[in-house]
């Protein structure tokens, strides 16, 4: 083992933190497990020990069981410490909790890793896999465990996540480490198919939005969407709803609906598509830049609009609202720019033109086909 501890540490402060980085240390002993029991505190964790803790032992019981010395041997992991069920991504604080703990020790007053005993005896993670893999990688032979009652796969996913979410030091959980568990919900079925209707599909992101709630996803409104409109797909088969990342997914998009030949041969005339995020108070920052970067050969810009992530609790009333309804806001935009800032002077639509908007709901196709743009009047 390589020691860096720079400060020698008080008697006071040896006590609660294990020194796990000096070579003779390999062990937690009963002392240390004792030190733990007194020191952390179980009501700074009510998820995991009290009102708000999971029933999921036998007939509705507390899941947690007991707190102990579990011997590595015992516990079931691979050698590719950083990653586990509920990460899809390395820990991206890991290099931090890695040198915090052989600079300062393994503290005693922190939420221990956290196991679940299986039938045959042995233990599987729930939660605290990084921090174990420095254990690990530092010769420990044992670790002070929180060990819960066994329990099903989705249970434990669900509060592994719970727990990422709720503390940042440790390595908040990722928008993808959040997809992954809900897209892994669906595939178990712990969240099921309802009817491919409006109120079905209205059940389904409900039912998504309640797990995500469960796990306490800390995302922003549009990650939320995506991860309910992937989970929707996931369950229905196909996708429902069209998302996009950036104006060049967007654009990618207005290709295949458009067509490779139609794009070309407009091309050809000095016609071209642009794809525009509905954000009306950059479009003409971007009008702009567009300008700019084409030639005197082309003679039109066509500037197809697009909502980059729909509203899930409605996505049809969003892109109607952002969308269909784009060009009618944008004018008026303009007209009262031009009238506050210009003397009213008239806009001019001879090159540059608000053109299409870009279909993004399957529901919709009846009256929006999803595979045409839709021109605005």
């Amino acid at each position: 083992m390589n020691a860096i501890n720079l400060f020698e540490p008080t008697t006071a402060e040896k006590e609660i933190a294990v020194d796990v980085a000096r070579d003779k240390v390999t062990e937690f002993t009963e002392g240390n497990l004792e030190t733990y029991k007194r020191e952390r505190n179980k009501n700074a964790f009510p998820f995991v020990f009290g009102s708000s803790a999971p029933m999921w032992g036998p007939k509705k019981t507390p899941w947690y069981d007991k707190t102990e010395l579990v011997d590595i041997s015992l516990i079931n992991y691979d050698d590719k410490w950083g990653t586990q069920k509920a990460r899809v991504t390395t820990n991206p604080e890991r290099d931090a909790i890695d040198l915090d703990i052989r600079r300062t020790g393994f503290s005693l007053t922190e939420l221990g890793i956290i196991l679940v005993r299986r039938m045959d005896g042995r233990y599987d993670f729930v939660e605290g896999r990084t921090r174990f893999g420095i254990l690990l990688a530092l010769g420990m032979k044992n670790i002070i465990a929180e060990v819960m009652k066994s329990t099903t796969d989705d249970n434990i996913l669900i509060f592994a996540l719970k727990m990422n979410n709720s503390k940042k030091k440790s390595g908040e959980a990722s928008f993808e480490d959040n997809r992954e568990a809900i897209l892994s919900l669906v595939e178990s079925g712990r969240i099921t198919k309802a009817s491919d209707t409006v109120d079905g599909r209205t059940a389904m992101r409900g039912v998504v939005r309640y797990y995500l709630d469960e796990m306490n996803a800390n995302l922003k409104p549009s990650e939320r969407d995506r991860i309910i409109e992937d989970a929707l797909e996931g369950l229905l088969g196909f996708k429902t709803v069209y998302s996009f990342k950036c104006n060049n997914e967007a654009l990618e998009r207005i290709i295949e609906v458009v067509g490779k030949e139609r794009i070309a041969s407009d091309r050809k005339a000095g016609i071209v598509y642009v794809a525009v995020s509905d954000y009306i108070e950059k479009i003409h920052n971007r009008m702009i830049n567009v300008a700019s970067e084409f030639g005197s050969d082309v003679k039109e810009i066509r500037m197809v609009i697009y909502k980059g992530t729909l509203d899930s609790k409605n996505p049809e009333k969003s892109w109607k609202f952002c969308v269909r309804d784009f060009a009618e806001r944008f004018g008026g935009y303009e007209t009262d720019l031009s009238n506050t800032r210009f003397n009213g002077v008239r806009v001019d639509n001879s090159r540059i033109k608000i053109y299409a908007g870009l279909p993004a709901v399957v529901s919709l196709d009846e009256d929006y086909s999803i595979d045409k743009l839709y021109i605005y009047p």
